[in-house]
């Protein structure tokens, strides 16, 4: 193991991963229909990093609990719901 993997999760735990999440992981589907496919209204689409999609998730609730940040990486397409479980 690289000297700097364990700093680098270190740093993902302690600044990105502090709130539960659900990580969704596809093949074969591009960013923009993973999330119309999970309720992701067009109007609302729009770059964000993963602690402004956080905000955005909270401030939705209760009304709109689908919050979701989608994008490519290498021939997968990740799609994360901050609070994902969370029910309306």
């Amino acid at each position: 193991m690289d000297s700097k993997t364990p700093a680098h999760y270190g740093r993902l735990v302690d600044e990105t991963l502090t709130v539960p999440l659900c990580v969704t992981w596809m093949v074969n589907m591009p960013a923009t229909e993973a999330l119309a496919a999970v309720g992701g209204r067009e109007e609302s689409w729009g770059g964000r990093t993963c602690k402004e999609t956080v905000q955005a998730a909270n401030d939705a609730l209760p009304m709109h609990p689908g919050v979701a940040l989608a994008g490519a990486l290498g021939e997968w397409t990740v799609l994360v719901e901050p609070n994902g479980f969370r029910p309306a």
